[in-house]
């Protein structure tokens, strides 16, 4: 029942499921193998803040997106794949959103990924060769999966969500689900449709945030008394531009 109203979801706001065969491997127990044939989705069961029904929803909804890119669409072999990841998980949270699951769970550990890796100090540039990270050794070598492809890949696409608007982003998933169906996407036809919908370059996006490793950080550098209230200064302390909003609640 999760997974067709995931895709009938899914085919309502983007395009036909792009496959005639949903294979869903279930675990016998929590703690014992996984039973099921080959996998063109992989169901892994969590418990995680007690919302166990919620979340196995958004994991349905989260596998079912992945067959649009994964199925339909390919990346060049030698990519990280945060495009097709990323735009994966934009269309499950908009699921989740639209049919009032919580989402800030999902969005707050896809975001600790990638945080933990630039604490650890991993190189986590969107456009390095896949053979860097795999040549790594552990954890990197095979976390660079989750923070890179899923939790970086999450945090950019949320960031040009933002840049865009919500309206607009949506948009450009539908585009690139129809364009680049039966062939392969790179990250620059991502950038290039956000380019088009906003109607400017993006040169800066992804210098910071594709080619580079830019942080975002703004904090409070001084309060001072004023004649009517008070003064409070907000820096920029990261090495990013990005917009922000800034809200002032007493």
């Amino acid at each position: 029942d999760s997974a067709a109203d995931a895709i009938a979801f899914y085919e309502k706001e983007y395009a036909p499921f792009p496959s005639r065969h949903l294979d869903i491997i279930c675990p016998g127990s929590v703690n014992g193998p996984a039973h099921g044939s080959s996998a063109a989705c992989n169901v892994i069961t969590m418990f995680l803040g007690g919302r166990f029904e919620d979340q196995y929803r958004q994991l349905i909804a989260h596998e079912v997106a992945h067959q649009y890119w994964g199925n339909a669409i390919g990346l060049p072999r030698n990519s990280i794949g945060w495009v097709p990841v990323g735009l994966g998980l934009m269309m499950d949270e908009h699921y989740a959103v639209t049919r009032g699951l919580d989402a800030t769970l999902g969005r707050k550990i896809m975001r600790e990924f990638y945080f933990r890796a630039e604490k650890m100090g991993f190189d986590t540039t969107l456009s390095q060769p896949l053979e860097q990270p795999l040549q790594s050794p552990p954890p990197w070598s095979f976390g660079w999966n989750m923070s890179l492809m899923h939790g970086k890949g999450y945090a950019v696409c949320s960031l040009l969500r933002d840049l865009l608007g919500a309206e607009k982003f949506q948009g450009v998933i539908r585009k690139l689900i129809k364009e680049y169906s039966g062939g392969v996407i790179h990250d620059g036809d991502l950038i290039a449709a956000c380019e088009s919908a906003l109607g400017k370059r993006l040169d800066w996006f992804t210098a910071e945030w594709v080619n580079g490793r830019a942080t975002l950080d703004y904090a409070i550098s001084a309060v001072n008394k004023s004649h009517d209230g008070w003064d409070v200064a907000v820096t920029r302390v990261g090495t990013a531009g990005f917009p922000v909003m800034v809200e002032v609640v007493t």
